[in-house]
């Protein structure tokens, strides 16, 4: 079992294992955005596959013990990694569905939902991943996306979650104590016995007992306080229901998302720092969504003299050798900057005739005179 408690003062989410008191923490708005954000296309084409690959195979394999189906997935799918398989029984199938979101796409996991059991299914979209990632997108867009033209701009994210659920959210809160090292190493249990009372407590001594309680309290109290700890959060049986309670903790702080111009993706937006672009890097780019945008704008601001004096400067430096490899000799590299400048200077002057150009004919003559003169 996994408890997740909710900072929202740092908008952070702390995840425990009911097993240990080690926490991950992440922030608030990191799993839905990285569920949201995901690409699904090969956990699709593969979750197709195994469904297809279970559905010939669910008679035989009614037959067959644990390690025998094990061996026939494995044959099929050799590189899948198997969640445990109960004896008998074919419900397990969505549990294995569900592991593949981990390997075969971007997305983080970070919500465990409890018991990939037949007790905890609940109908058949519970482990198809492409089918909440749209019902997560669709209230994101509800709840958060600054660009819906649908919500008055002055409702507050709660107010817009209140007005697309139809329905309570309701959360189940979880306890959990965890005793420490140096408690299951002593044995202390008369510190935590509660002097229940016998059946026959009435030929016994109330008071002395009570009594005795009463001296052992205050000792107890200490040793609560010093070796035991104790876990508050909820428990998630469904990705619906963690990600809902997400979704109602991010709108109960205010945050707003906004979808990238150029990924497509959703990210936190600020109002203070405004941005079109998020700080994500698309695959296969070393820069991030801002920065290409920045290069974009940049290169789209420069004149067609600027271009053209820049296509010049490259071919130059093909005459010589370059400057890493160490053998431009100072003759060159002084008639180059030489060149440098006598070019600027002729650059700058034909800039402020582009600018005054008044019609296309004349800039693109100025432009073709410019070319020329860095050919001479």
């Amino acid at each position: 079992m996994y408890l997740y408690n909710f900072d929202i003062t740092n908008q952070k989410i702390i995840q425990y294992n009911d097993d240990d008191s080690n926490a991950l923490i992440v922030d608030l708005f990191h799993p839905l955005l990285s569920f949201i954000n995901a690409d699904f296309s090969e956990y699709d084409l593969l979750r197709r596959k195994i469904i297809l690959f279970i559905q010939e195979s669910e008679s035989k394999f009614e037959e067959m013990d644990s390690n025998e189906i094990k061996q026939e997935i494995k044959k099929a799918f050799p590189n899948l990694h198997l969640w445990d398989i109960d004896n008998g029984e074919i419900w397990w199938i969505s549990g294995l569905v569900a592991d593949l979101v981990w390997q075969y796409s971007e997305y983080e996991p970070f919500f465990f939902v409890c018991g990939f059991s037949k007790d905890s299914i609940q109908d058949k979209n519970d482990y198809d991943y492409l089918y909440w990632q749209k019902k997560m997108r669709d209230k994101v867009y509800e709840v958060f996306d600054i660009e819906n033209k649908n919500f008055i701009n002055n409702f507050s994210p709660m107010c817009r979650l209140n007005s697309c659920d139809d329905h309570p959210l309701v959360f189940k809160e979880v306890v959990v104590i965890h005793p420490s090292k140096y408690e299951k190493l002593h044995d202390k249990y008369e510190l935590f016995a509660i002097p229940f009372h016998s059946i026959d407590s009435e030929n016994q001594n109330d008071s002395y007992i009570d009594c005795d309680y009463a001296e052992k309290e205050p000792q107890r109290q200490e040793f609560i306080k010093n070796h035991l700890n104790i876990l508050n959060g909820y428990e998630f049986k469904s990705i619906e229901e963690a990600f809902n309670c997400v979704i109602f903790k991010m709108a109960q702080i205010g945050i707003t998302l906004r979808r990238c111009k150029h990924c497509r993706k959703y990210f936190k937006f600020n109002p203070n720092q405004p941005a079109e672009y998020c700080t994500n890097k698309p695959n296969g780019v070393n820069m991030t969504c801002q920065q290409i945008a920045a290069q974009k704008k940049y290169k789209a601001k420069q004149s067609p003299i600027q271009k053209a004096y820049i296509n010049a400067l490259k071919n130059r430096n093909k005459w010589y050798p370059s400057k890493k490899s160490g053998l431009r000799t100072p003759e060159q590299t002084r008639e180059y900057e030489k060149w440098k400048k006598l070019t600027s200077e002729i650059r700058d002057e034909f800039q402020r005739k582009y600018d005054s150009a008044q019609t296309d004919s004349q800039r693109e003559m100025i432009l073709e005179e410019f070319k020329q003169n860095l050919n001479e």
